[in-house]
């Protein structure tokens, strides 16, 4: 540091500096006000201008000011006194269930990048060959104090009620990666694991900040419960696009006010939690009807609704099922809880699906375009045997659309961003996906997540380039030359 040890004052509302030796800035001493739009206490300034015909009067406004600030006005009441003042500002906030604080610890997203690993020929299977693996975007931890004191106690139950816990048989590699994740060790008694969670975007806000509610769930494959998976491409198969920021919009606009605090909508997104959940004892079933290992014929639940596990022999009641290949799945295990207590919501992923094997089933090789046109900057993906005696015709250039095909470049004709760039899809009205995103190089305009992005129309966008078969394999070729 330049000046070590030399104390300082700051302000907490408006980040203002000041060293403590000299005169201490005016905020320091003001005396404080109602909340304005930021949530904040606002300050006292008094009217200025000469011109005006409220000089002399006083106000309250936002104390980061005009520039940094909202637009909160309020003239102070004469009759206001300082202690009726300070009840205002005093006034507290109810306690958020919970918030979400972003991650940019390369670590943790590795880790997490790990678990998420899939199979890319079964990942290819349900998207019809335009996708094979998953990208770790964004990262955010979930803090939720309500929910952590149920999971706490729910914890605590199990561990009494079944001191020793059947093994899960999790996978090595999701083992170890598990294992590490977690700031709290993980307990083995209580059948403590790290389990992933697919949903669609708009209901991510009432289950981060509210938690799971086990009693708005579906009856599934394996009744009325929330579902959990050790393997990214099945929770994959349930969450959709969020295709960009939004100002208007419900609970999506919600979720994306408070995740998106540090960081920009990273645009055609997918979400995933990654859950703490207490398994405890379980029970094992392929048909969502009997339990395998017990008596012949017995049932798992004790009604027909499905939401409670029936006991076991020894009158003890299970504490998850796990549903295993069988008559009702094909490729791999689900856990199922159907208390919501035994649930916390640790982490937020968001990520996006990629292509990185060719038709041929080998890894692609990506290069840069270099050439100046508008298409300068993209990657492009092809295959490594392009110069060998069966050449692949597998050609992408980044990024694709929700179709799975290449973006076109597009410009913008609307008046706030004029002759901007973007990526749109390339196909015409009518078949044409809602894909959208700016395109972000050197020295040209990024994405600001606070201005809602406007879909290209034949109205208010032009065609700039779009990367045509024959001009991509001559690119390639001369590429595999060099």
């Amino acid at each position: 540091a330049k000046f070590p040890h030399r104390d300082y004052y700051k302000c907490d509302s408006c980040g203002a500096f000041d060293w403590a030796d000299g005169t201490p800035m005016k905020c320091f001493n003001t005396i404080t006000g109602p909340e304005c739009n930021c949530c904040k206490s606002s300050v006292q300034r008094t009217v200025t201008k000469e011109s005006s015909v409220n000089r002399g009067k006083r106000f309250w406004c936002c104390a980061a000011g005009v520039a940094r600030g909202c637009k909160f006005f309020q003239f102070c009441e004469p009759s206001t006194t300082r202690k009726q003042l300070e009840n205002v500002s005093g006034k507290k906030r109810p306690i958020l269930p919970g918030f979400a604080t972003y991650l940019s610890d390369w670590k943790k997203m590795e880790i997490v990048q790990c678990m998420m690993g899939v199979d890319p020929k079964f990942m290819a299977s349900y998207t019809a060959t335009k996708y094979d693996d998953i990208e770790v975007v964004g990262l955010w931890k979930i803090s939720n104090a309500v929910q952590q004191e149920k999971f706490d106690a729910a914890k605590q139950r199990i561990k009494t009620q079944s001191p020793k816990v059947s093994s899960y048989d999790i996978p090595n590699t999701y083992a170890e990666q598990m294992n590490q994740l977690g700031t709290k060790p993980l307990d083995g008694v209580a059948g403590e694991v790290f389990l992933l969670h697919g949903t669609r975007p708009e209901n991510l806000h009432g289950i981060l900040f509210e938690g799971l509610d086990a009693a708005l769930s579906n009856n599934g494959n394996f009744g009325r419960g929330v579902y959990f998976a050790e393997h990214a491409a099945k929770i994959d198969q349930y969450s959709t696009n969020d295709t960009k920021y939004r100002k208007k919009g419900g609970d999506i606009t919600k979720l994306h006010e408070k995740i998106y605090t540090k960081c920009k909508h990273p645009q055609n997104v997918r979400y995933a939690m990654v859950c703490r959940v207490l398994l405890g004892n379980h029970v094992v079933t392929s048909d969502g009807r009997t339990r395998l290992g017990g008596t012949r014929g017995s049932n798992i639940f004790t009604t027909n609704e499905r939401r409670v596990l029936a006991a076991l022999e020894n009158g003890k009641i299970p504490s998850s099922l796990i549903g295993i290949p069988g008559e009702r799945v094909a490729n791999f295990r689900e856990f199922i809880v159907f208390n919501s207590d035994q649930i916390f919501v640790e982490y937020l992923v968001a990520y996006k699906r990629v292509r990185t094997y060719c038709n041929c089933g080998i890894k692609c090789i990506e290069r840069t375009v270099v050439k100046q046109n508008e298409n300068n900057g993209r990657k492009i993906h092809f295959c490594g045997q392009v110069e060998r005696e069966k050449e692949c015709t597998f050609i992408q250039m980044l990024p694709l659309c929700n179709c799975g095909e290449s973006a076109c470049v597009k410009t913008s004709t609307t008046r706030n961003s004029k002759d901007k760039k973007f990526y749109s899809c390339c196909n015409r009205r009518g078949g044409r996906c809602d894909f959208f995103e700016w395109k972000e190089s050197s020295g040209e305009y990024t994405a600001d997540p606070s201005k809602k992005a406007r879909i290209a129309s034949p109205s208010n966008a032009s065609v700039e380039a779009s990367p045509k078969k024959n001009e991509v394999k001559d690119f390639v070729k001369s590429t595999m030359n060099e």
